[in-house]
């Protein structure tokens, strides 16, 4: 390439109207030894670009490490989406099994009760013998927990002694 047709792409490319193809041209001139001496801080220039080029190319492992932080993250979040959903579903299910146990519950049809006595006075004298059963049994077991009473009596003496003990500790330390 000669001297006239560099000087008109390095216009054009100041002037921001060079395609890349032109641009390589360029910069593939000034990888030469043996350039002119009016275009040596041009070449200079250029490699300046080459230099911040290199410099300004982000580093493999840290691009590696954001992209390892990125899938950690969002596998974190997955997680996280899936024990919300687990745990939704999970509710869920109590839920209409609740509703489901009260509906069956309720809508149990009671079992046909059949009269066991045919005359009144009959069944009134079966109920007067179990409530007087009942009745008997209630006294007799009551009867023994009359002890109780004895045992609350201690108890209140226990409480006595409790404050003649705090007495005499206040005493002490006094």
């Amino acid at each position: 390439m000669d001297y006239r047709e560099l000087k008109i792409l390095l216009n054009s490319y100041y002037n921001g109207q060079t395609t890349l193809d032109e641009e390589r041209v360029i910069r593939n001139f000034f990888k030469k030894d043996d350039i002119p001496s009016e275009l040596l801080e041009e070449k200079e220039m250029f490699e300046s670009y080459k230099k911040i080029k290199k410099e300004s190319e982000p580093n493999s492992e840290l691009n590696n490490e954001i992209v390892n932080l990125i899938d950690h993250k969002w596998e974190e979040s997955a997680k996280k989406r899936l024990q919300n959903i687990i745990r939704f579903s999970i509710s869920a299910a109590a839920g209409i099994l609740v509703i489901l146990s009260v509906n069956f519950y309720f809508n149990q049809k009671p079992g046909n009760i059949q009269d066991t006595f045919t005359d009144e006075q009959e069944a009134y004298e079966a109920t007067k013998e179990v409530l007087m059963y009942i009745s008997n049994t209630m006294n007799s077991e009551s009867a023994k927990l009359s002890g109780l009473t004895k045992i609350n009596e201690n108890f209140k003496s226990i409480d006595k002694l409790k404050k003649l003990d705090q007495a005499l500790n206040n005493y002490k330390s006094e």
